[in-house]
């Protein structure tokens, strides 16, 4: 039986959507009996992105025979800046230290491949989903000419990515005696008739969500969006940016804009067609997630090291690469 040791930070720490993502696929797998408290006890190891590279690479040297599945981000550079050297430290455990490779979109893996990350020999695409007891559907919200129709919309960052000039554009063309959009989370300016929250406790997320008819997301570069899989797996249909991973993640269950001056015009669209967008929401259920990654970490088999001094050569290597990404970075002055 397949029995995994989670390389990453501590559960119990805070984090974004991939932390709470990697928490609920923790909790699924130890409720079958399916997680290693100690890499001894482990027949695969997995880490994400660049968290922790020095522990994962201590794990790999003391358990060769254990394979490594490496959970990829990004490309970071994409939404950060190009020198941004988790960016490389990343690519660098992937390319010398992984055995296997999970990317969370068809996107993420063709990026990667376009910025020079070697091709893996094992790897799979699996998207995220968000945890079931908290993210699911409620009833469709009545349609009436008489209450606005409600949108949510969130970032907790304040990254300009986010697609805060859609906002913006929006707040200014949208006619708000038809609509309500109500935005959570941290904003670099201010917006007019856009009614602006703090940010919820994430348990307080799945109501909000089912509070509203629609999602709009702006954000120009995503991996694989959980704030966006939140809201489809409530059955929220979606304005989104046509970019990135977003299309593959809406699908059927929304429309996809190209320039802020289409969005007016989209969300009455949505607005018309309601039921449709909402019945053509299609995305893997969790249980579905969790079964793929457990079916290939099973599969992972350990890529030959080549012996004690290629490991050392290996390590040698590895750690020129993320000197070298930080002298870059720190020359760049961002």
């Amino acid at each position: 039986m397949i029995r995994v040791y989670f390389a990453v930070p501590a559960m119990e720490q805070h984090g974004g959507g991939g932390m709470k993502f990697l928490k609920a696929l923790y909790r699924a797998l130890a409720r079958s009996g399916q997680v290693a408290s100690r890499p001894e006890d482990a027949t695969v190891f997995l880490c994400n992105s660049h968290h922790d590279y020095r522990r994962v690479i201590r794990l790999k040297e003391k358990f060769p025979g254990i394979p490594l599945v490496h959970r990829i981000d990004g490309p970071i550079v994409d939404y950060n800046t190009p020198t941004d050297p988790r960016h490389f430290s990343a690519n660098a455990l992937d390319e010398l230290y992984a055995d296997g490779v999970i990317f969370q979109s068809a996107w993420s893996y063709r990026r990667n491949m376009e910025l020079g990350l070697a091709p893996p020999e094992q790897y799979e695409i699996i998207h995220n989903a968000p945890d079931p007891d908290l993210f699911f559907p409620g009833k469709a919200l009545p349609l009436s000419g008489e209450t606005p129709f409600r949108v949510f919309c969130s970032s907790w960052s304040r990254n300009v990515n986010k697609g805060f000039a859609s906002l913006e554009r929006l707040d200014d063309t949208l006619d708000f005696s038809r609509y309500e959009i109500n935005f959570y989370g941290r904003l670099p300016g201010k917006l007019k008739n856009i009614k602006v929250h703090p940010p919820v406790p994430h348990e307080d997320v799945p109501q909000a969500l089912r509070g509203h008819h629609a999602f709009f997301f702006p954000s120009k570069v995503e991996c694989c969006s959980n704030a966006l899989l939140e809201a489809l797996h409530c059955r929220l249909p979606v304005v989104a940016f046509n970019g990135s991973s977003n299309p593959e993640l809406v699908g059927n269950g929304g429309l996809l804009f190209d320039d802020d001056a289409q969005l007016p015009q989209m969300f009455d669209t949505l607005r018309s067609h309601y039921h449709r967008y909402r019945s053509g929401i299609c995305c893997l259920s969790f249980g579905e997630v969790v079964e793929r990654y457990r079916n290939f970490m099973q599969s992972v088999t350990v890529a030959d090291c080549g012996g004690f001094w290629s490991r050392k050569k290996r390590k040698a290597f590895f750690l020129l690469r993320v000197v070298k990404a930080g002298l870059r970075h720190k020359v760049s002055g961002r």
